[in-house]
């Protein structure tokens, strides 16, 4: 009798065994989210599942330079998604956004920027550095300009990342010939001949000139304008952009520019379409060796699916 009781004590063993073992296998698990929104693996993205993609991705700015971000209304899978956009951004502390997606921080550090709508997420990595601390260069524009005497003309100045993308810069600005104000609007004095403007970069050792010619006569062309100056799209969106001249005396008038891009297509009228790679690129309008550029960040297509259901005919 005592003989046949041991098999069974050892199937309830090896029973109690297996069971001990799932349970902390189960414990150890990560959890799972089925909503799309937290828990949240590390770095920027959609969050798994069917998500919401926000745009720019990756971006990097300066302490105190606002960015715009934006999130698709449908999701990766093509869900139209309903209901008001809530924004909120975690790091280190001296960051915020708004409810229009405005973020700006006052302090150096990475943050991540969620948007959540109709139970759907989706987040962005922001890198705020320190005024000047990785900039390369600082660039004017334009580079050359001509003017007649007494006019008043405004220049503007742009930092350079090693990325090869352009932000805002603050620069003491200051003239050989003629005056400049600290918002760079330059006033031509009475001399004709050529000049220098000078930026020099804030706190730090960066500058650049440009030229600028006081010559009387009939005014000239002196610069291309393009608008907008910066935009974000997802791939495959469009955009309109345009290009005025900036005459010698300040005015502006229409003029007629050859487009390129330096990613995704633009037509000879100035649409612009993105392509499917994410990344910052360039808008040029140029004519008669003038330019002007427009920065367009772009983000990852949203997936759209389709379906069709069955059809049904009658008999006549």
């Amino acid at each position: 009798m005592q003989l046949s009781c041991i098999p069974t004590a050892r199937r309830a063993w090896r029973a109690t065994t297996l069971m001990a073992l799932a349970l902390a296998l189960a414990s150890c698990a990560e959890p799972v989210s089925t909503d799309g929104s937290e828990p949240q693996p590390p770095g920027p993205g959609p969050v798994p599942g069917d998500s919401m993609l926000v745009a720019p991705q990756n971006a990097t700015v300066q302490v105190g330079q606002q960015i715009v971000f934006t999130a698709a209304d449908t999701t990766t899978q093509g869900t139209l998604l309903s209901g008001p956009m809530e924004w909120s951004v975690s790091g280190d502390s001296g960051a915020a956004i708004d409810a229009s997606g405005v973020f700006m921080s006052s302090t150096a550090g990475t943050y991540t920027v969620k948007a959540g709508r109709g139970g759907k997420g989706g987040r962005s990595k922001v890198t705020v550095n320190q005024s000047g601390s990785s900039l390369t260069a600082v660039q004017v524009s334009p580079g050359s300009v001509t003017v007649q005497p007494n006019v008043t003309f405004t220049f503007s100045a742009t930092g350079r990342h090693p990325d090869g993308s352009d932000v805002p810069v603050v620069v003491d600005w200051a003239a050989t010939g003629g005056t400049i104000d600290t918002a760079g609007r330059y006033r031509a004095g009475a001399t004709t001949g050529s000049f220098r403007v000078v930026a020099q970069q804030r706190g730090g050792s960066l500058a650049d000139t440009a030229t600028i010619t006081i010559a009387a006569g009939a005014p000239t062309l002196a610069a291309i304008e393009v608008t907008p100056g910066s935009v974000s799209l997802q791939g495959n969106a469009s955009q309109q952009f345009s290009a005025v001249g900036r005459m010698s005396d300040g005015s502006t008038s229409s003029v007629s520019v050859t487009w390129s891009a330096t990613g995704g297509t633009v037509t000879s009228g100035g649409l612009y379409t993105a392509g499917t790679a994410a990344g910052t690129f360039r808008v040029i309008a140029a004519t008669g060796g003038l330019a002007d550029t427009s920065s367009v960040t772009v983000g990852r297509p949203s997936h759209v699916r389709t379906s069709s259901g069955p059809t049904s005919t009658t008999a006549a």
